[in-house]
């Protein structure tokens, strides 16, 4: 995912 990602429903993982 990108950096600090993750979405409105935290489909993904992302990077903090």
């Amino acid at each position: 995912g990108k950096a600090g990602g993750g979405g409105k429903r935290r489909g993904k993982p992302g990077k903090k």
